[in-house]
């Protein structure tokens, strides 16, 4: 949830987006890649797939999200 509510922070151009990234990436127990928003959002996806293998198609969606993302950032 915190990869869904980072990107929709993102759309918005508001919220505590790093924030709310590196939570979720603490909460799945990830190492925090740094860099891009997009490559941050990746492993923290990935991240919690692997921890709940059940939210893969939550995890599609959100990746569809982050792609768009990045080519709005590009």
């Amino acid at each position: 949830m915190n990869a869904v509510a980072a990107v929709r922070a993102s759309h918005r151009e508001r919220g505590e987006i790093d924030g709310l990234v590196q939570r979720g990436l603490e909460r799945v127990e990830a190492t925090d890649p740094g860099g891009a928003l997009t490559d941050r959002l990746s492993v923290l996806i990935d991240a919690a797939v692997a921890a709940d293998p059940t939210q893969t198609g939550l995890a599609q969606r959100v990746y569809a999200e982050v792609l768009a993302l990045g080519s709005v950032n590009s």
